[in-house]
């Protein structure tokens, strides 16, 4: 009960730091976002990428969805299972038909689902808070962490720096990110990168932010 309390608390002040955001600023800090990703190693490498679709106030994946394409990376995203009551990935491609889904996101009409989930290399995550370390807070149903979990892929959270706190409240099933990027850092480490992903960071700096 006191990990729920904690998780809570932080969840209800990473709400009200996000809600604080304009629409401008949203737009002006999830661009130099996107400019960190696509600067990655991992990102250039990655063949396969799957990413959510953002809600308002969420770091927006728009240009990293069309920067996948430009360069023919397959992506997929996130859409809700009805009768296993779980998510699970689905291809998209740019001309894929959305509808507002399960909390309102945008998911494929017609979802194709990716059939092979080990094929996907790097997954861009939504978090309500996330610390340095990469520990992650998302809104408490565990979906995310669900469809992580086995998960060999490069793990990156995208965040508003006002979403980064000092320390996040976790638990040992509590999925945990390769590397978080916001619109002023990279915070990496090497604990879970695979081999084949060896430029997020160097060993020495793990898990200390980078400009």
């Amino acid at each position: 009960m006191k990990l729920k309390r904690q998780k809570n608390m932080l969840r209800k002040k990473a709400y009200a730091a996000r809600a604080r955001l304009s629409p401008a600023a949203v737009a002006a800090k999830s661009a130099r976002i996107a400019e960190r990703v696509l600067g990655l190693a991992a990102f250039r490498r990655a063949q396969v990428v799957a990413t959510y679709l953002a809600l308002a106030d969420e770091v927006q994946t728009a240009p990293l969805i069309a920067a996948c394409h430009a360069a023919r990376k397959r992506v997929c995203t996130p859409v809700f299972d009805a009768v296993t009551k779980s998510y699970r990935f689905a291809w998209l491609t740019p001309r894929t038909k959305l509808r507002a889904a399960h909390f309102g996101v945008l998911e494929p009409v017609r979802p194709r689902r990716v059939a092979a989930p080990a094929r996907i290399e790097l997954a861009l995550v939504p978090g309500v808070a996330f610390d340095r370390a990469g520990h992650r807070l998302g809104h408490g149903r565990g979906y995310f962490d669900q469809l992580l979990a086995g998960l060999a892929a490069c793990k990156v959270g995208l965040a508003f720096a006002a979403q980064v706190v000092a320390r996040v409240p976790h638990a040992a099933h509590d999925v945990r990110m390769d590397a978080v990027v916001t619109e002023g850092k990279v915070f990496q480490g090497l604990e879970k990168i695979r081999p084949d992903f060896p430029s997020l960071g160097q060993p020495a700096r793990c898990w200390r932010g980078t400009t």
